[in-house]
């Protein structure tokens, strides 16, 4: 059922041209499924954990090569 919901939330967002954030994912298959519901974007612990503002950079910096092959469309 839940899955369903998820669905239709992002077919509805997409079909008003919204863009959809899929927050508190955390592991692997969750980000999976949300791709293949079209989801735009993920942000959870699956990525990372909760940092200080000046860390982010070089966290980017490190983890660009997976962010960009985690890139749910």
């Amino acid at each position: 059922a839940h899955s369903a919901i998820v669905r239709s939330v992002v077919e509805l967002a997409d079909n008003l041209g919204l863009t959809v954030v899929a927050e508190g994912v955390e592991n692997e298959a969750t980000m999976s499924a949300l791709a293949d519901m079209g989801c735009d974007a993920a942000q959870g612990y699956v990525l990372a954990r909760p940092m200080p503002a000046d860390a982010l950079l070089g966290w980017v910096r490190a983890h660009r090569a997976r962010l960009e092959l985690t890139s749910l469309r």
